[in-house]
């Protein structure tokens, strides 16, 4: 029987023991055997075994693709903000094996630290191809004297990724009152 070593490696870089020792126990190697337990986007990638023997050596890849909802876009900034309106840029995330097919817009104002949905199932238009910076305009959804801070979220067939982070804060123009001012009632003034 020839003495075998088996070597791991993922992306190229050499599984060592201090890897196996700090996976908290989703790593283990069995010889020609590499076991993963509760996978993350992390490991997906290319896999190799490499065997050496007196003999010579010999290796086999393998390529893991994990799939799920889409990683969060970045980089959101307000183009465009009117009273009831605003047009915003952003970035996707990575896609995690399935194409990504609409948006949730949110957002939040000072006075409301809460997120809100603005709008679901949005569509996106790629603004420049190189980038793949996607551009929307959200219409009736905003209330002028207000200032907002906005969010995207990505779904693909595999479910709502997280959100982004939040955009800049930015304020809607003044406009005429869109509701009667209600609960008005008679001051009385104290004098000292």
């Amino acid at each position: 029987m020839l003495d075998m070593a088996y070597i791991w490696k993922h992306n190229g870089m050499t599984i060592r023991d201090l890897d196996i020792k700090n996976s908290n126990n989703r790593l283990k190697v069995d010889g020609g055997y590499l076991r993963i337990w509760n996978t993350t986007f992390t490991d997906t990638g290319e896999y190799e075994c490499v065997v050496k023997s007196a003999v010579g050596m010999i290796s086999s890849k393998t390529r893991v693709i994990i799939e799920g909802p889409p990683g969060s876009p970045g980089g959101v900034q307000v183009i465009n903000i009117q009273k009831s309106l605003v047009t915003l840029q952003w970035t996707d995330g990575a896609n995690h094996g399935s194409p990504i097919h609409s948006y949730t817009i949110s957002g939040r104002t000072r006075y409301n630290p809460n997120w809100f949905d603005l709008t679901h199932g949005v569509r996106a238009t790629e603004i420049d191809r190189y980038t793949g910076r996607k551009e929307t305009t959200i219409e009736n959804s905003l209330t002028p004297w207000s200032s907002y801070e906005f969010r995207v979220s990505a779904r693909n067939d595999l479910g709502m990724g997280p959100p982004s982070l939040p955009s800049p804060r930015h304020s809607t123009p003044p406009d005429r009152p869109y509701i009667s001012p209600r609960n008005i009632g008679e001051m009385a003034l104290l004098e000292v």
